[in-house]
């Protein structure tokens, strides 16, 4: 789950950074591990929506 997250912030163009909080090496190597890999645009997309429709009062920023 921590990999979808943080994959899903670093697909935004607007984000350039992600600063994860770590209380170990494992965690560190884990999460820097989740930037090896990219979402499917489709899921991208996907994720997009549902925040949309379940968060339509509070959008994500333009």
């Amino acid at each position: 789950m921590m990999h979808a997250a943080l994959q899903y912030i670093l697909a935004q163009l607007q984000v350039s950074t992600v600063i994860p909080g770590a209380k170990s090496v494992e965690q560190a190597l884990d999460n820097f591990a989740a930037a090896n890999a990219r979402l499917a645009p489709e899921t991208v997309d996907a994720i997009r929506a549902l925040w949309q429709r379940e968060r339509k009062d509070d959008p994500l920023p333009p």
